[in-house]
């Protein structure tokens, strides 16, 4: 068995497995019905969010975005597994942090001008 074909695999297929998820969680925001949410374990009050409906495709156009990288990486891991690598690892690094910043944008665009 070539360990560099088998490498190559395990990490195209790690990158398409976060990528799905991220992107699943994208299709899940745009169709729930209620506010959705960023944090684990939080919940975001209906009656804090102007407009649910475009809310939710904002969180939902952030997570497709943030998945963008991780569809990529895996795709050039076939080609040029050190350019994979390193695009991974600068997308969890900037994207963990862009993430944080957009959803705060995406919550503060959105929030009830009445509620407190």
């Amino acid at each position: 068995m070539n360990n560099g074909w088998f490498g190559t695999a395990v990490m195209v297929a790690s990158c398409w497995i976060c990528a799905s998820g991220f992107l699943g969680w994208a299709i899940f925001a745009r169709r729930y019905k209620k506010p959705v949410w960023f944090w684990s374990g939080s919940t975001v009050d209906p009656n804090s969010i102007a407009d649910i409906p475009a809310y939710n495709r904002a969180n939902s156009r952030m997570w497709t975005v943030f998945s963008l990288p991780f569809w990529i990486s895996g795709l050039l891991g076939f080609w040029l597994p050190m350019a994979s690598g390193i695009l991974l690892v600068v997308s969890c690094i900037g994207g963990i942090p862009a993430l944080i910043i957009g959803y705060n944008k995406i919550l503060n665009r959105y929030k009830a001008s009445d509620y407190e």
